[in-house]
């Protein structure tokens, strides 16, 4: 008999099938009239080829526009599959553009097709994007009521809309436009022509489904584990590559973050690659003829060439990538934002607060400092200004006043949010009803009080603070300050954080049974899966030799988070004592993430420990490549694997490639190994400890204070 769970697997499999098995029908298909007004152009000024910067935050491709007398400039997410240009709320109020509402006559159906509410709509008389101007814009408005296309933001421009010939390259970094009638010489510049098709908007039925089929551009014909299958190229989104659940098969396949996904090789012409594709259900229901979607986790390296004129497209792997930073983008506009104005008033604390976010974001701790300084000097009463001060003094490595910045936060956070609920709605009342003049003298006279002070003024703080004690507790950890942290431990409310930096304190002073409660706590307030409560679980269970709880706490970890070299590296110390087959279990973890620098890692490590050198050379001949945009954590693995094999030289000449990444954790574990490799324990040893004092977040990482 099969068990519940079978039971249940066995029905949710039936349920997919049933769910794709007409696959391409579309009943009572129609044209829906109201599909130009989410995304169209009257008429482009374009007389020669134009380039702009393309702007990633390292998911996404953005482009810089602007609209004439006008000194701001507007970022707008790229699509290559959509037709839907829609902008924010805020650009319509900053360029006073008239708001018009569609299909009104929906309101009283909210389910007939899906598009219950209004479609609000404006005319953008012109918008520029480098030499190249959009005449007549009909954009929609993204805080419409309604399903329309999913893929559409805030700021969207679908490149479907646009009547010229683009190029994306990656290897210049630009965006590229060009008279439609270029478009064949661009795609022939490119490589070897490939006609698409395009879809219309439509109003569709699925046996009783009704919907509203959303226009697709780029549909194209690829070899997906060897069957032909209609592919949406969508250069411009990070969202994960995706297929119909029925349309290809593998064994390859595992259940990753929630999603059934599928290992596959994907080819077409100027396309040659392999990876993971999101497996999805409801893929079909009218809503596409496409059965399978190419994002940029397969295509963020590659040229992309298009010209509408004749519908055809060229593909071309690029050997780098040079795009330039999204935040970097922004910073100038945000500067000026915080000059004062022509009559010498200051600028608000708003202003700094987004200029500091932004140096943030981009690792510029010392503007960031000054910025935020700035922020906090002009709005001390706001507990999260002080916190991310603290949060920039950390990176910084001033922990000092990181600690006493983030103490700040804390206590604003408390003296607000430890009263009762009715309480403190009885205060925003009063507080409400005041006139005007008494509210100034009340926060005037509230500025000259301690926190210690009894309030004659109440500031509503920000629920984000909740996580100031969390930081207060790495900061006590890090300087091994332990009592200290428990003392912290015991203002937990909400912060499932500030529980797993308990349980890293409780392990390093090897307190188990605390460590144990301490992590089980952070599962139970935790709002998504956490990798280091399960992690801090997994250490615990294997200090009690109970691996048959260990191993799979450790396994799903890994799942969770797949990139820390000293993560896996502990999970495999633990299953090589327990008398596994751990070049085996390596191998296999290889297999299952082919792409990752972290699970090679682990497969060359456990050969060279088991000495299995035909293993070793097989492995060491085959490092994968770094690609064009690593992070610390594949450098960290790549630079462990080298010395691993002996290349010392080779492991500090990409260390000194990457130089700001030189203090992060994954590098400092790197170096430690370096350094004991030729016989320096003591520094390798002053290295494990910093990099617990930089992370000590992280269970295993932590453990290097003990």
């Amino acid at each position: 008999m099969l068990s519940s769970e079978a039971l249940i697997m066995n029905l949710f499999v039936l349920s997919l099938a049933l769910g794709t098995a007409f696959g391409d029908e579309r009943l009572d298909e129609k044209p829906w009239k109201l599909g130009s007004f989410l995304g169209s152009v009257e008429s482009i000024s374009l007389d020669k080829s134009t380039s702009v910067p393309g702007l990633t935050d390292n998911n996404t491709l953005y482009l810089e526009a602007n609209v004439p007398d006008s000194d701001r400039s507007w970022y707008f997410t790229v699509s290559t599959s959509s037709a839907v240009i829609s902008v924010s709320d805020e650009f319509v109020k900053s360029n006073n553009l008239k708001v018009n509402i569609k299909n009104q006559n929906l309101i009283p159906f909210p389910s007939d097709y899906g598009v219950g509410g209004q479609i609000k709509t404006v005319t953008i008389p012109t918008l520029k994007i480098g030499e190249m101007t959009l005449n007549n814009v009909q954009a929609m408005v993204a805080s419409s009521k309604g399903k329309f296309d999913s893929s559409a933001g805030n700021m969207h421009i679908g490149l479907g809309s646009l009547d010229v010939a683009y190029t994306i390259s990656p290897s210049a970094g630009t965006i590229s436009f060009a008279p439609s009638e270029q478009g064949n010489a661009i795609v022939q510049k490119t490589g070897t022509a490939l006609p698409y098709e395009n879809t219309g908007w439509a109003q569709v039925r699925y046996g009783k489904k009704k919907k509203i089929a959303a226009a697709r551009n780029l549909l194209i014909t690829t070899k997906i584990s060897n069957v032909d299958t209609l592919t949406a190229i969508e250069a411009g989104s990070q969202n994960k590559s995706s297929i119909a659940w029925d349309t290809a098969s593998e064994n390859k396949k595992r259940f990753s973050k929630g999603r059934h996904q599928l290992y596959s090789q994907i080819s077409t012409t100027g396309l040659e690659e392999k990876g993971w594709l999101t497996q999805k259900s409801g893929y079909h229901f009218g809503s596409n003829v496409h059965n399978a979607r190419l994002t940029r986790d397969i295509l963020f390296d590659y040229e992309l060439s298009v010209s509408p004129a004749d519908q055809t497209l060229a593909l071309k792997k690029s050997e780098t990538t040079t795009w330039t930073s999204l935040n970097s983008a922004k910073i100038p506009y945000l500067k000026k934002q915080t000059e004062a104005d022509e009559e010498g008033n200051e600028a608000d604390a708003s202003d700094w607060s987004a200029l500091a976010k932004m140096y943030y974001a981009e690792d510029q701790y010392k503007e960031a400092l000054e910025a935020q300084q700035k922020v906090v000097e002009l709005a001390p009463e706001k507990c999260e200004h002080w916190q991310k001060l603290g949060m920039i003094q950390d990176h910084m490595k001033d922990t000092d006043g990181a600690l006493k910045s983030h103490m700040e936060a804390s206590n604003r956070f408390h003296q607000w949010w430890d009263i009762d609920l009715d309480t403190r709605l009885d205060i925003q009342k009063s507080q409400k009803q005041m006139e005007s003049e008494d509210i100034e003298a009340k926060k005037e006279a509230q500025k000259s009080l301690s926190l210690s002070d009894q309030p004659v003024w109440h500031h509503k703080q920000s629920s984000s603070c909740y996580t100031s004690d969390r930081h207060i507790a790495l900061l006590q950890l890090s300087k091994e300050q332990f009592d200290a942290v428990s003392k912290t431990y015991e203002r937990l409310d909400l912060d499932a954080g500030l529980a797993i930096v308990q349980g890293n304190a409780a392990l390093v002073q090897g307190k188990l049974d605390l460590a144990e409660s301490a992590y089980r706590q952070a599962i139970r307030l935790e709002d998504k899966p956490s990798f280091h409560a399960r992690l801090g679980l997994a250490l615990y269970f294997a200090d009690q030799g109970e691996w048959r709880f260990a191993d799979p706490l450790f396994a799903e970890a890994f799942t969770l988070r797949s990139e820390s070299p000293i993560t896996s590296s502990l999970w495999f110390d633990n299953a090589r004592s327990n008398g596994e087959d751990t070049l085996k279990k390596a191998m296999n973890l290889k297999d299952s993430y082919p792409k990752s620098s972290t699970a090679h890692f682990l497969a060359l490590r456990e050969a060279s420990i088991l000495q299995n050198q035909e293993a070793l050379n097989t492995l060491g001949s085959d490092l994968l490549p770094l690609g064009p945009n690593p992070n610390e954590h594949t450098i960290s693995a790549q630079v462990r694997s080298l010395v691993i094999l002996g290349n010392i030289e080779e492991a500090n000449t990409l260390l000194d490639a990457h130089p700001s990444f030189a203090d992060t954790p994954a590098m400092l574990i790197a170096k430690a190994d370096i350094a004991a490799y030729s016989g320096d324990s003591t520094m390798a040893l002053n290295m494990l400890k910093e990099a617990a004092k930089r992370n000590p977040y992280n269970p295993a990482v932590a453990l290097f204070l003990r």
